[in-house]
């Protein structure tokens, strides 16, 4: 599998969670993307191509959106790797501030993105 060939050379995969940010709490996500319309699944191509191949993945919430609203990014590894893969994201999580609240106030949230950031 193509797949596997990728991972022989590369220790991780990282890409968006998906393709915009989440969208508010009972909220819609967005009829397009891009000037591209969306259709039904067609949004969770980016986090479910991993588990169709059967390779680990987890996401990890790296920043706000200037709207305050969490941003993430998927992190995918080799057959086997869980371990790996969870210590990067745990790496990767506390070097960009870690869990994001949600009960905190957006303003506040966006500048610890930035210092954050600024600290990678």
């Amino acid at each position: 599998m193509e797949a596997d060939r990728w991972f022989e050379r590369h220790l991780a995969g990282l890409c968006p969670a998906a393709p915009e940010v989440a969208p508010p709490l009972r909220g819609a996500w967005s009829s397009e993307i891009d000037g591209v319309p969306t259709h039904p699944g067609g949004k969770l191509t980016l986090a479910t191509y991993a588990s169709a191949l059967g390779l680990p993945a987890v996401c990890v919430p790296v920043m706000r959106s200037p709207a305050g609203l969490p941003v993430g990014v998927q992190l995918n590894g080799r057959r086997g790797s869980e371990r790996t893969l969870l210590a990067l994201a745990r790496v990767l999580e506390q070097a960009l501030g870690g869990w994001l609240d949600p009960d905190e106030s957006p303003r506040a949230a966006r500048e610890e993105s930035r210092q954050a950031a600024r600290r990678i």
